[in-house]
């Protein structure tokens, strides 16, 4: 991979890091395909299309108060770029939440084409680790 093409997908994932910390579904969904698609494993079938993903992304967004993603290390290849992520926050019922993530995107055209989500709990919500 040449080192351009390495530093256009590493723009490409902080700004999509930025974006979901900033809540900003339309900037999320701008670098999204319209054929996207979206796999949080272990939750369910993946999201196929740009509306199914958006309505998924919206949903758990709204399900937050305060969700903040802190980029651990970001690695990109010829057409990919994987994150591995702390992600902490609020629920809208007021829990506090911690997750451990793993976000492989493949990218087309300087578009996300899919995301595949993988996350583990680290504290519920009564702030105590998990096993």
């Amino acid at each position: 991979m040449n080192s351009e093409n390495s530093s256009r997908l590493q723009r490409l994932a902080m700004r999509y890091g930025e974006a979901w910390n900033n809540h900003d579904l339309a900037a999320i969904m701008s670098m999204h395909a319209e054929n996207t698609t979206y796999h949080l494993h272990g939750f369910g079938e993946p999201y196929r299309g740009w509306q199914a993903v958006r309505d998924s992304f919206a949903e758990q967004l709204a399900s937050y108060q305060a969700l903040t993603f802190e980029i651990r290390s970001l690695h990109c290849g010829e057409a990919h770029a994987v994150f591995e992520s702390l992600i902490t926050g609020t629920t809208v019922a007021g829990s506090f939440v911690s997750f451990e993530a793993i976000d492989l995107l493949t990218i087309h055209n300087d578009l996300i084409l899919t995301k595949d989500s993988y996350v583990v709990l680290r504290r519920q919500a009564t702030g105590k680790a998990t096993e």
